[in-house]
């Protein structure tokens, strides 16, 4: 990457928090090229206009944001608010917003099943890119707007919206109901919402743009949107990488079979929810519990054989060890404890104080992987964690990791390739109900990352076309 590369994104990043990765930024190029064309300007001439001039910023930022979208995308999603969250809220009445919406296939997909279910809700719909809003306020969509996925809920647009001739136009009792605004989720400005206001925040799609820094902030200003109690929900493919464990967002992860999203909990509240309980209704799982603030008796602490950080059942410290060292799958929550803390100095001083066995190594590589990649040093993240991968041919969370950075990186061969390799063991693990490597991913279940893989196959299946 050149000077002038680097120089027009660091603008993009600076006034937006957009990152452009991969080949995308081959066409912000050839964009930056055209306007020098038309506007008679070399290059230091036009970045110097994009500082002063906003219009023109817009017209770039624009063009960095990738405006992929379509109705009912990831319908699992979709299927859990219709079947557990709207009828929750019968009766009542509901205030959502879709956070960065595009085109707005999402907000209009909201809309419409809170219509067809009968929840009186109001819809807010916001995105950063001015001309992407406009497709959303004039409501007509080409047939691009629909995919095989969300297939299942097409008849309920057909209700409230008309086709002709390629194109399919949404009524106006539909437009007029959702409240669009320009508004950059990176920046400082109030949200279109009330704080502690919104039943159901969508942000899908977008933290592939934002570093981690930015994703943090991100994430903490939409909790303070949300009500207690209210959902936050993200991508199936960005929500494994999205870890709150760190910070003291009042925020926990849940999930229904293999829709995961995050709970605003009322800190002040004797009662919480517990981290990744069961949607069953009536479950004991899904009740609220109390607070503890006592250990358990020794008789009632969860066994080794539940899947679980180790970090939950040993102690929170533990004296330097001798010259063998504290078995490296002991101290292998700590390790990620400290990760999640974003101690990483502690994370590395654990590490390598840990003795390890020739047959435990792909652990010592996958956390020093992982440590590697939260320094920022994703090349050599990458090596490790296919080190990992390459001794213990059935250690699926090193291909999982190693797929989730070549994503995050823009190389879509590399993903592909890790994520089928990832699918294939998965299958086989789940198959055979293994349990041995579930406490590397907290609660999230194996199930879940075995639809990630294939939604990711999939996906990059047709972008191969």
């Amino acid at each position: 990457m050149d000077k002038n590369d680097q120089c027009l994104l660091d603008i993009i990043e600076a006034h937006s928090g957009l990152l452009v990765r991969g080949t995308h930024l081959d066409c912000i190029r050839a964009y930056v090229q055209k306007r020098m064309n038309e506007l008679h300007m070399d290059f230091t001439a036009y970045c110097r206009l994009l500082i002063d001039a906003p219009a023109e910023l817009s017209l770039v930022i624009d063009e960095a944001a990738i405006n992929e979208t379509y109705f009912f995308r990831e319908y699992r999603q979709f299927e859990y608010i219709r079947d557990r969250l709207f009828p929750e809220y019968a009766g009542r009445h509901m205030i959502i917003w879709s956070a960065c919406c595009s085109t707005g296939e999402e907000p209009v997909s909201l809309a419409v099943l809170a219509r067809s279910c009968g929840i009186d809700a109001d819809i807010y719909a916001s995105d950063i890119d001015v001309s992407a809003l406009t497709v959303l306020r004039t409501g007509l969509y080409t047939q691009g707007a629909f995919r095989t996925d969300g297939s299942s809920f097409h008849h309920i647009l057909e209700e409230y919206g008309s086709h002709e001739a390629g194109s399919y136009t949404i009524n106006n009792e539909i437009l007029n109901s959702i409240h669009v605004s320009e508004y950059n989720l990176a920046g400082t400005d109030p949200g279109p919402v009330p704080e502690e206001s919104a039943d159901l925040v969508f942000v899908r799609n977008v933290f592939i743009y934002f570093t981690k820094k930015t994703q943090d902030a991100v994430i903490g200003r939409l909790a303070r949107y949300l009500r207690p109690g209210g959902l936050l929900f993200f991508s199936m493919s960005e929500i494994a990488g999205i870890d709150v464990g760190r910070t003291e967002l009042p925020l926990i992860k849940e999930h229904c079979g293999s829709v995961y999203f995050f709970r605003k909990v009322d800190p002040d509240a004797f009662a919480v929810y517990h981290r990744g309980r069961d949607c069953s209704s009536g479950s004991e799982a899904s009740a609220p519990v109390e607070r503890k603030t006592g250990k358990l008796p020794a008789a009632q602490r969860p066994s080794a054989a539940v899947t679980r950080r180790p970090s939950d059942t040993i102690p929170s410290e533990i004296s330097v060890p001798g010259s063998d060292g504290v078995p490296l799958l002991v101290l292998g929550g700590q390790i990620l404890a400290a990760i999640d803390r974003h101690e990483l100095g502690k994370a590395r001083k654990l590490l390598a104080s840990c003795s390890c066995s020739p047959a435990e190594l792909e652990y010592r590589f996958y956390y020093s992987a992982v440590i590697t990649k939260e320094e920022g040093k994703y090349g050599e993240a990458a090596e490790l964690f296919l080190k990992a991968s390459l001794l213990n041919s059935a250690f699926w969370p090193a291909s999982l990791q190693l797929g989730l950075l070549y994503e995050q990186q823009g190389n879509e061969k590399k993903a592909l390739k890790a994520f089928s390799e990832c699918a294939k063991i998965l299958e086989k693990y789940i198959e055979e109900q293994k349990t041995c490597y579930n406490f590397l991913v907290e609660s999230f279940s194996p199930s879940y990352f075995y639809t990630l893989c294939t939604v990711y196959i999939e996906k990059g299946k047709k972008h191969a076309v």
